[in-house]
């Protein structure tokens, strides 16, 4: 193997590896987030500390809690959090795109889904940063950005078990993240019919529980991709 093919090799490990690490360290710094938040929600605005059926996860961005008392601490680090992994993902799927030229569907259906994640990544940073009272904004884009990253995720399942030159793991990482977009979706379905608190404590527990499982199979699957360049020769 060239020096060249060998630096490129090193730089793909660096930054699959990285991204593990990244989307790990925003489970960390999500919960830290959740520590810090002073308290209130929808239900009670003297609660103390974050509800994980009454608090959506973007309470923790605003410059203050629901019961009035200052939230920069927890602000800042559900903003950092929440772009790193963003960042990261569009990063993830930029590059895992270049290990499908060789066959058209594949290259098509890839470029597709990354596509889909880029635009969705951007918009799930301007939700960290747009605060909830500009609500018509706020809401388009939490409606948006789910809905194109889902499809993403089922067009890369697809992908990777159309053309299986990846280990198993990152096979039935992608199969399991869409199920439990699946399984997210039905639950807001059955909330939505049911009404009342179902309704906003699904949507609420479940986007909070859905996010951190994301992170941690993007975590996953970052690992999966550093074994499969491992393990193989980069042309």
């Amino acid at each position: 193997m060239s020096m060249e093919l060998t630096e490129k090799k090193l730089f793909l490990k660096i930054i699959f590896i990285s991204i593990s690490s990244i989307t790990l360290l925003h489970n960390i710094l999500l919960s830290l987030s959740i520590a810090f938040y002073p308290g209130g929600n929808t239900k009670s605005l003297t609660q103390e500390g974050f509800s994980l059926l009454w608090n959506v996860m973007c309470d923790l961005g605003e410059n203050l809690a629901l019961n009035g008392e200052p939230n920069q601490i927890s602000q800042i680090l559900f903003r950092i959090s929440s772009t790193l992994l963003a960042v990261s993902v569009i990063i993830f799927f930029c590059l895992i795109w270049l290990f499908f030229q060789d066959r058209k569907k594949m290259k098509i259906l890839s470029l597709i889904g990354t596509s889909m994640i880029i635009v969705a990544g951007l918009l799930f940073i301007g939700v960290v940063f747009i605060p909830q009272i500009y609500e018509t904004a706020h809401i388009t884009l939490l409606i948006i950005a789910p809905f194109l990253e889902v499809l993403a995720i089922l067009l890369y399942t697809i992908v990777f078990w159309k053309d299986k030159k990846f280990q198993q793991i990152n096979r039935i990482t992608f199969l399991i993240m869409f199920i439990l977009a699946m399984i997210y979706v039905i639950g807001v379905i059955v909330g939505v019919a049911v009404g009342g608190d179902l309704d906003l404590q699904v949507r609420r527990a479940g986007h909070t529980l859905f996010t951190y499982l994301l992170a941690f199979g993007y975590s996953i699957l970052g690992i999966g991709t550093y074994l499969f360049v491992k393990r193989q020769a980069i042309t």
